[in-house]
């Protein structure tokens, strides 16, 4: 890659930095830092007016975390999501090698206003954050980041069936079509479908509380699912960091209501982040079970935070219950969703706890059965392709080519980007 002079934005974008923000990166990255990046962050430090602790921490920043790239060029195929001033766009784009696509979510950072500082150092913070949380399984990966000019690009896996909501907008349609819930192209509409994708999400929400990150904007928009059918956590713009031995966090902005924890909604500091991430996976939960929004906002009017004050005044198991809308879902599937929205942060079900819970625990035997099967399937497979081989005639012996199965996909996926607000 190919880093283009002068930097003289940069200073700009420091000013609106927190100076802790900059020197934990910089001593995050420091240690994995070259050489040479060291050499050329100081031949640029020395070009500047400007020597701060924000001005050498982001520099150093961008220089040690810009791996080198292929520059394989990259075709726009769609603007998913744009806004006036372009400071930020959302592009799905196709490598012209490879034949990949891409969500090319690219920010400008020569912006002094207000929000285009904003928006740089949230883009960031969010570059970061995936550089801790390389090759999980289940959150969107960052394939490629380059800087490019005076934009930050931040190519991310392009997940081709979109997002849940989507998923589910879209297998409520072809039910009421009079596709059977039960067919294999469903995702959402039995209690096995649900579990899996649900355990899923638990598995890369654990991920980031591993890596001491709290996602804080858990909502089906931001769970994405791959044409394999691999269910992703992604848009890590409101993510914070935690400290494990003490993980309360100043809450200046609330990413959705809906999904917000009562905590959230009533203070600006949080005792544990990732109890309010627990609660937004007990919402996601409930809308995957019923297909209807928990609440809008407390306190409100609507129908919607009525049963939210039910939930407090009468605890959240009968409340829930006396909906009607759970009559359909498994005894054991209604404690977990009850254990996630206790509105009790103590007694709460944390997502560990949650992924043993009893009906978690059901798909991952099922999922270790169907492993184990596939192996010994694979195995007689295996015995019996060999006793055939060694019997067969030479005559007889044929080249046996497998039909490859074809999947119907979206055409594309939704990225939700919003200004946000970034703090140390």
């Amino acid at each position: 890659m190919c880093i283009r002079q002068p930097y003289s934005w940069l200073p700009n974008l420091c000013k609106h930095t927190s100076p802790n923000y900059c020197r934990s990166l910089l001593q995050r990255r420091e240690s994995t830092c070259a050489g040479t990046y060291r050499r050329s962050s100081s031949r640029l430090i020395c070009l500047t007016s400007q020597n701060s602790w924000r001005w050498q921490s982001l520099v150093t920043y961008i220089l040690i975390s810009m791996n080198p790239v292929s520059e394989a060029p990259l075709r726009l195929l769609s603007r998913i999501q744009d806004n006036i001033d372009d400071l930020q766009c959302v592009d799905l784009v196709e490598c012209s090698a490879s034949g990949r696509r891409f969500i090319d979510k690219h920010t400008l950072m020569t912006s002094c206003t207000p929000e285009g500082c904003n928006a740089s150092a949230t883009a960031l913070h969010e570059l970061d954050l995936h550089l801790s949380i390389r090759d999980t399984e289940n959150v969107v990966k960052i394939e490629r980041h380059s800087l490019q000019g005076e934009r930050l690009h931040l190519l991310h896996e392009h997940c081709g069936r979109g997002d849940l909501l989507e998923i589910m907008q879209q297998e409520i349609r072809l039910q009421t079509a009079g596709v059977s819930p039960q067919s294999s192209s469903m995702m959402t509409l039995t209690d096995a479908g649900r579990r899996r994708v649900f355990t899923s999400i638990l598995r890369g929400v654990h991920a980031l509380h591993t890596a001491g990150i709290a996602h804080m904007d858990l909502s089906p928009e931001n769970i994405f699912v791959t044409n394999a059918g691999v269910v992703k956590v992604g848009d890590l713009g409101h993510a914070r960091r935690f400290n494990r031995n003490q993980p309360s966090i100043q809450v200046l902005q609330v990413a959705k209501e809906a999904y917000a924890a009562p905590e959230l909604l009533c203070h600006t500091e949080v005792e544990d982040a990732r109890c309010a991430d627990a609660w937004s996976l007990g919402v996601i939960l409930w809308t995957l079970c019923t297909k209807r929004a928990l609440v809008h906002r407390a306190p409100s009017s609507t129908d919607g935070d009525k049963l939210f004050s039910q939930m407090a005044e009468r605890g959240t198991v009968v409340a829930l219950q006396e909906t009607g809308l759970l009559s359909h879902v498994s005894a054991s599937c209604v404690d977990l969703i009850a254990g996630l929205l206790d509105m009790n942060t103590k007694t709460r079900f944390s997502v560990a706890t949650a992924l043993h819970h009893p009906w978690i625990m059901q798909e991952i035997a099922t999922t270790k059965q169907q492993s184990r099967r596939k192996s010994i399937g694979s195995m007689i497979k295996k015995k019996g392709e060999e006793f055939i081989m060694k019997h067969q005639r030479p005559t007889e012996k044929k080249t046996r080519v497998r039909t490859a199965s074809a999947e119907i996909a979206l055409e594309s996926t939704r990225v939700t980007l919003t200004s946000r607000s970034l703090e140390a």
